[in-house]
């Protein structure tokens, strides 16, 4: 593929070129006929100049040369000619080159000049002249008329020269505009080379580095600008994957050093069966653990990439938010939490169940986890046209403004110190991602007491 420079030095130099051939092909005409009309008022002065001594009386014409024959009448290879004609048509005189030839005589109604294209006698191309004597025909003078007609071979030879020079111009000019069309491109795509060169120099480690917009012109500056937001993008996704592998090793190193440990003291006590049989089930807890989050981690990631399959029915929320109370009660009771159930006894909705569940499930555990002993939830459901907004508000004293972009990031827990093994800070991710995937609006807010609030609003 041709780069933008060759195309437009193309089309420049291509555009030049007819604009040439446009100007040569209208500009010869012009010269032509300037030409030619030079020739023919040439050839009528020297008419006027050889008749302007004519005189004629009632018995002919007399024409006085001061050398007779003219030298360009004799007869020759450019030899010239002229023939006189009386009012009756008979032939008064005519020239020496013309011998036993003649000319042909114009129409009797000719009263003015009259210039035509003729062949000669001797067969050459010529321009010939009919001129009307003015005598005194009073005195008695019979009225004549004149011809003379000479080659056009010095015409058409300047002719010919100014055909080679608009053609030989043209050529040299189209030749000087395409070097000057890739000189004015290669100049006025500087500034995209140069875009282009910076681009190029872009890689992992410098898309923390922005082009500069102040330095493009008008027309790539929109560019520019979008470039920037894409790397701002792509660093912030880049950062993303980084902190989500750190946190990834962090998350599973910890079981896995505590399986190595009770493995060893497993190793070391194999004779103390109740020693061992302690060892197995704390082996157990931490196998377990470490499946719900590789699960979660591969729940989370097929959920970004669109893979999940959803099932959609019709549930009722109402049922799914009582299990979930249900299921919480012992947490709730032992931490003393007041539950303020703000739920009607039905809310249909058209979805996926495994998923919404899941959703209300994290955003349930999440509330009971971290609202302090004796703290209040309120939780309701309420539906509002043709969407159902679901919101869940909880004490929540940790956390503050600037924290709330960081909820629904994987691995993310308000303890920078992760001293909490019974939670990997991947809950409100999932519950995220999976709400994204079911094109429900998944929102958080602190209210104006310091109060965490969800807020998940179906579209029924």
């Amino acid at each position: 593929m041709r780069s933008l420079q060759q195309r437009l030095s193309r089309g420049l130099a291509l555009g030049l070129g007819v604009l040439l051939v446009l100007g040569g092909l209208l500009a010869y005409p012009a010269l032509r006929s300037l030409l030619v009309e030079e020739f023919d008022y040439a050839l009528l002065a020297k008419a006027r100049a050889l008749t302007a001594s004519t005189t004629a009386d009632g018995r002919g014409i007399s024409l006085r040369f001061t050398e007779y024959p003219p030298p360009e009448f004799k007869a020759g290879p450019r030899a010239e000619y002229f023939q006189v004609w009386a009012r009756d048509g008979e032939v008064a005189a005519k020239s020496p080159s013309l011998g036993d030839a003649g000319l042909l005589r114009p129409g009797t109604s000719t009263n003015e000049l009259k210039f035509w294209s003729i062949t000669l006698p001797d067969g050459r191309a010529g321009r010939a002249l009919a001129i009307k004597l003015a005598l005194d025909e009073t005195a008695g003078a019979p009225g004549f008329t004149v011809v003379f007609a000479r080659d056009t071979m010095r015409l058409r030879s300047v002719l010919r020269r100014v055909v080679g020079g608009l053609i030989g111009g043209g050529v040299i000019l189209l030749i000087a505009a395409a070097w000057l069309a890739r000189l004015t491109t290669r100049a006025g795509l500087r500034p995209v080379a140069a875009l282009a060169d910076k681009v190029t120099r872009i890689d992992a480690p410098s898309l923390a580095k922005r082009l500069s917009a102040a330095e493009a012109p008008a027309e790539l500056r929109p560019i520019v600008e979008q470039l920037n937001s894409l790397l701002g993008r792509l660093h912030a996704a880049f950062e993303r994957e980084r902190r989500f592998s750190a946190d990834v090793a962090h998350e599973l190193l910890t079981p896995v050093a505590e399986l190595r440990a009770l493995a060893e003291n497993a190793v070391r006590w194999r004779e103390d069966r109740e020693a061992t049989g302690q060892f197995a089930a704390d082996v157990l807890d931490s196998a377990r653990q470490m499946e719900r989050q590789i699960n979660t981690l591969l729940g989370l990631a097929r959920s970004e990439r669109g893979e999940l399959k959803f099932q959609r029915e019709s549930i009722n929320v109402s049922v799914l938010l009582e299990e979930l109370r249900a299921q919480t009660a012992p947490r709730v009771q032992a931490k003393r939490l007041q539950l303020d159930w703000l739920v009607p006894a039905e809310a249909a909705l058209w979805s996926d169940r495994v998923a919404c569940r899941a959703i209300l499930q994290n955003l349930f555990d999440n509330a009971v986890e971290y609202t302090p002993e004796g703290g209040h939830i309120v939780c309701r459901l309420e539906r509002s046209g043709n969407v159902l907004t679901f919101t869940l508000t909880n004490a929540n004293p940790g956390l503050q403004t600037n924290d709330l972009p960081h909820l629904f990031e994987p691995f993310w827990r308000a303890d920078a110190a992760r001293t909490d093994r019974a939670h990997s800070g991947l809950g409100l991710a999932l519950a995220k991602s999976l709400a994204t995937a079911l094109r429900c609006d998944l929102r958080v807010a602190l209210t104006e007491r310091g109060e965490v609030l969800f807020t998940l609003a179906f579209p029924t």
